[in-house]
């Protein structure tokens, strides 16, 4: 009996509305600067060894997982984030909780702002 072929995918897109001003959240996500919102991570840390034009930031999440992750592009036009080395449904879940974390981070820091 011949097996059926299996569905996979090796991207995982999420989105959010974040509701704050673009100069609230722009300095946030960058690859190395998610554990300042992600309650998840641990330790971001860029990867030594990868060459100049490579962007590799390893993420240590606090349930021991370990994600490598590469900037594609880092504009206003758009924002993407490949995962190197990873679980794709692990991934998701993942990376809807960092959207979770980066709304927050951007409504206390819009707050902050509102006072002064």
């Amino acid at each position: 009996m011949a097996s059926k072929p299996i569905a996979t995918t090796n991207e995982v897109i999420e989105s959010a509305v974040i509701r704050a001003p673009l100069s609230h959240v722009w300095h946030f996500i960058k690859l190395a600067e998610f554990d300042k919102f992600w309650p998840a991570i641990e330790k971001a840390e860029h990867v030594k060894g990868v060459s100049d034009e490579t962007d590799v930031v390893r993420w240590k999440f606090k349930d021991g997982s370990i994600a490598e992750v590469k900037q594609d592009e880092h504009s206003v036009g758009g924002y993407k984030q490949p995962i190197i080395e990873s679980v794709i449904e692990d991934a998701k879940y993942k990376r809807q909780e960092a959207l979770q974390g980066l709304a927050e981070a951007a409504a206390r820091m819009l707050k902050e702002h509102q006072k002064k």
